[in-house]
């Protein structure tokens, strides 16, 4: 004689008790500490790292990346009490916004000129991304060597016109003007970066309605146009 046991099945409908649940619910917190702890960790090391050493180092007296006995508020207070602090603050200001000026008009254009262009473009955009790929003491040399007064290139040009030798380190002023275009050189290809995926994400439709209500056939100029409001670009 055979007793058939009945097997408990589960129709795919059915909810799930209570221990599958929780076992879901400790899996999916699992997977989100598996994203959140990289991103903590590199937020860490890469910003409140290097804060924190800054910090540190700024209380004791230093000597380039020697760091010498602890002096507490001595730096900050010979600081505040310099006589030079305003002109170093217009100075900075001056750096910051001069380099901010030049890059973000120039990031913009070569977004455009980006985003129009239909040959060559991976070899243009190479060009562009250019300075950004350097280090900055690359590009420091290389703008030392083209602005040297004796055999850089800008002198040879100045001479060739008739103005003579360039040499714009020998006055505050013209250093300050030459520092700032070097790191708008160096900084503007971040900038063509975030303008031209933000121009990349314009919806092909807007390109269309722009087409039938009358706008630049085919090209992308209308879109940079409405975007930037600025003047009408011819198409590429």
């Amino acid at each position: 004689m055979s007793t058939n046991i009945p097997t408990r099945t589960s129709s795919p409908g059915a909810t799930p008790t209570a221990g599958v649940q929780a076992f879901r619910r400790v899996r999916k917190d699992r997977m989100v500490w598996l994203y959140v702890v990289p991103v903590t960790a590199v937020f860490l090391f890469v910003f409140v790292g290097p804060l924190i050493y800054t910090a540190w180092t700024a209380l004791h007296e230093t000597s380039y990346y020697q760091i010498g006995k602890f002096s507490g508020l001595n730096s900050f207070v010979r600081l505040f009490s310099d006589s030079d602090l305003p002109s170093r603050i217009w100075t900075t200001l001056m750096f910051s916004l001069g380099a901010l000026v030049i890059a973000l008009p120039a990031g913009l254009l070569s977004a455009i000129v980006l985003n129009n262009l239909h040959r060559f473009k991976r070899s243009v955009r190479s060009l562009f991304l250019l300075p950004w790929l350097m280090s900055q003491a690359t590009a420091g040399t290389i703008w030392l060597w083209f602005l040297n007064p004796n055999y850089g290139p800008a002198s040879a040009i100045t001479k060739s016109l008739g103005f003579g030798p360039t040499d714009v380190f020998s006055s505050p002023n013209t250093a300050l003007v030459a520092v700032t275009l070097m790191t708008a050189w160096w900084s503007y290809p971040q900038a063509m970066l975030l303008f031209l995926g933000a121009l990349q994400t314009v919806p092909g439709e807007l390109y269309e309605s722009l087409k039938v209500d009358g706008g630049a056939s085919g090209t992308h100029s209308s879109i940079s146009r409405c975007l930037t409001c600025a003047t009408p670009l011819s198409p590429w």
